[in-house]
Order: C-alpha cells, then structure tokens, then sequence
C-alpha cells in the first residue's frame, strides 16, 4: 500500500475584521494541562467554537467555562497565607493559586462574565430562550450563522474578539 505525501489544504486562518461564518463544530473541551508545580494543577473548562466563512478561512474560538481570581482582585499585590499568584508566561495575568493544592481559586464574579459571552453567542446564532443547558447548546450551535469580529490579540496573534449578529455584519459590508 502506497500513502500520497501531501498536506491537506483547509483553507486561512481568518484575517482582522468583521466576518460572517458558520459554525462548523462546537465541542466541551479542557485547557491545555500545565506543570502543576510552575503554574497549576487544574484545567479550565472550555466551549471550543470552530467557525468557517464562504471563502474557506477559519477561526477557532475558546469560550472558558470557568474563571479565577487573580492579582488584581487584591488592591495590597499581595496573596493571602497559603496562596500565590502564578501565570503562564510573563505576559499573562496571574492567578491565585493555593499552595497546598496547586489549583487556581474559583471567581463567581469572573465566572458570570464568561457566562455572558456563551450566552452572547447562543443569542447572535438565534437560540431563543431565557437559558438553555450546555450540552443543549452545544448540538443547536452547529451549522448556525453569525458575525465574528478578529482583531490581533497584545502578543500578535489574531482571535474572536466578539460573536455579532449575522445581520449586522451584513449591513456593515454593504454600506
């Protein structure tokens, strides 16, 4: 049996700018696992969004499904007894981070705020509802339209920025 060596082409990634895709697969996953002793031992859970426009460009989005507290919820710079604070890189933000256990300490207030964006995305794809279960909204995702602005991230890197109506985007490339 002979195997063809040839790399498939699945298309750009999306540029900077307002996009109008479609979401091509939506899946439950986990943030990459770190070295428990440099960083933390605990991972975040995570709604990987896969979004592909006509012309074939992509984007992937991760919608964090947990959120923690970290040094700017302390006015001192200083963690409690028993904490401190770690991040990925030195441009990251740093988390608390409980000595004894190694894991990040949960933030309710931070949490909603993730929430929010979930919620903003099931709104902008056209889920109707007051709320919806996270599984649920995991299978109506799927093959939904929306607009996605990218913009370039501080370290160069472009990402989804935001989820907007289909619609809107529409309306702003035909003005």
């Amino acid at each position: 049996m002979k195997i063809t060596i040839k790399r498939n082409a699945v298309g750009d990634l999306m540029t900077t700018g307002k996009h109008i895709g479609t979401i091509v697969s939506v899946e439950m996953d986990l943030s990459k696992a770190l070295d428990a002793q440099t960083h933390w031992a605990d991972q975040t859970p995570e709604l990987k969004v896969f979004v592909r426009n006509a012309q074939g460009a992509y984007i992937t989005c991760w919608l964090h499904l947990g959120a923690y507290k970290n040094s700017n919820d302390f006015p001192s710079g200083v963690a409690p007894k028993g904490f401190e604070f770690r991040s990925f890189n030195a441009d990251s933000e740093k988390f608390l981070v409980e000595k004894k256990t190694n894991k990040r300490v949960a933030s309710p207030e931070r949490l909603e705020k993730m929430l929010a964006k979930v919620g903003n995305l099931a709104s902008v794809a056209g889920i109707e509802g007051e709320d919806i279960d996270i599984n649920e909204l995991v299978a109506e995702l799927e093959g939904k339209e929306v607009g996605v602005d990218v913009r370039e991230n501080n370290l160069g890197r472009v990402e989804v920025y935001n989820f907007l109506p289909a619609s809107e985007v529409l309306e702003a490339i035909e003005a």
